[in-house]
């Protein structure tokens, strides 16, 4: 059985988790922001792209409708939760280390001033073991997906094209509900 949602407590846990990996990785992780729009802030903002690739990925690894107003609100979502963790993680580090992000910003404007690609010569951060296999599971998933798993009318009009996801959750093109629910 399959439920057809996913709750708030899971994705934030798999949301955290990610972030906890990115957070030992990269050691300018708490000079980032995650502002709701696109105001100026003193801190760099995490890049759109950054949060819809990440929605996409929860997506399929919760095998969530792939509709527009589901991304939207997973990409909020997670714009949230990652919002609420860096600010958790620079109290807690200024609580032992006063001005610890402040210099950790100065430090990290210094170097892009220098060399705005300083960044660059550092390992991509899906070369960490933990991300790389939820790709890896991710990429088996996508392989075994085909137009196979939808129905074979596709006579109607309205019909559906196939994409990635379980079937399960796909809406049936004849009665608009969705397959493998009474």
């Amino acid at each position: 059985m399959t439920a057809n949602w996913v709750g708030k407590t899971a994705v934030t846990k798999a949301v955290i988790s990610v972030l906890k990996e990115l957070l030992h990785r990269d050691e300018y992780f708490l000079v980032y922001s995650s502002p709701d729009s696109d105001r100026h802030t003193s801190y760099p903002p995490i890049e759109r792209e950054f949060f819809s690739m990440f929605a996409s990925v929860l997506s399929s690894g919760f095998r969530m409708d792939a509709e527009y107003s589901s991304h939207v609100a997973l990409v909020a979502t997670i714009r949230g939760v990652t919002r609420n963790f860096i600010d958790k993680q620079r109290r807690e580090k200024e609580s032992t280390q006063e001005q610890y992000v402040p210099m950790l910003l100065k430090k990290f404007f210094e170097h892009f001033q220098s060399d705005p690609l300083f960044r660059f010569g550092e390992a991509p951060i899906q070369d960490s073991p933990r991300i790389s296999a939820v790709a890896n599971c991710l990429k088996r998933h996508s392989v075994k997906m085909t137009t196979s798993h939808f129905p074979a009318d596709n006579t109607s009009n309205d019909a559906e094209e196939p994409s990635i996801g379980p079937p399960v959750l796909k809406k049936s093109l004849r009665t608009g509900r969705k397959r493998g629910h009474n």
